[in-house]
């Protein structure tokens, strides 16, 4: 491959390939709306793209996400605090995913990004596409910490303070992730999201299976080896 090869031309190449596309959405007006996008490679994870901008009204956020998202057509994890904000994107055309939140939905996605970021054996299982978004969420996920309350004592919560595109991150690759395809969200579990891939399946699954491995070289080259 060509040593400029750009972030459009990849892109195009993954959309051709089949590789999925997830995003995860945190709204927001006076906090950042943001939303990161990531390339679905097996068990891998490639961030390549990141829109963090303040103080969009709903109806803006919906049309800077369709003039850059929508010809995507990603599966989006969005904040589901916000029904209204959701119904809009619906009504845009997003595939908006319905996922539940609970007490140790927060620490428990926190584990699963820090999973794939550093696994018990082998390689990082996240990686990200360098560009000025993707370089920005980078630098606010090494800011990112605990809380810490008035006596110095570290809380198990993590501070709130310029976290969205890392909440955003968060919500896709936790139900992307969860272990065995489900994720413990308090006394209730969420549906089962991620199926092994069976050689018995039909041609076009066979076809977009082989697009993923594909996309591994691809991936692989873009990112340096």
């Amino acid at each position: 491959f060509p040593a400029n090869f750009s972030k459009e031309e990849l892109i195009r190449l993954l959309l051709a390939r089949h590789i999925p596309i997830e995003c995860g959405m945190d709204f927001g007006f006076t906090h950042n709306f943001s939303v990161v996008t990531v390339a679905i490679d097996s068990h891998r994870a490639f961030v390549f793209d990141v829109i963090e901008v303040p103080q969009l009204e709903l109806p803006q956020q919906v049309a800077q996400c369709k003039q850059k998202l929508l010809g995507w057509n990603p599966q989006v994890w969005p904040d589901m605090a916000s029904p209204q904000n959701i119904k809009a994107f619906i009504r845009a055309g997003f595939r908006m995913r319905k996922w539940k939140k609970g007490a140790d939905s927060v620490i428990g996605g926190i584990e699963i990004v820090r999973m794939k970021l550093r696994p018990v054996m082998g390689e990082p299982e996240l990686y990200f596409l360098r560009d000025d978004g993707v370089n920005s969420l980078c630098k606010k996920l090494q800011g990112y910490h605990w809380k810490v309350d008035a006596a110095g004592r570290v809380m198990n919560e993590p501070d709130k303070v310029d976290d969205d595109s890392c909440d955003a991150m968060r919500y896709a690759i936790m139900n992307i992730f969860a272990p065995r395809g489900r994720f413990s969200v308090g006394r209730e579990k969420s549906k089962s999201i991620v199926k092994p891939f069976e050689m018995s399946q039909s041609p076009e699954e066979q076809r977009a299976f082989n697009g993923r491995l594909w996309g591994q070289q691809i991936m692989s080259h873009v990112l340096g080896g």
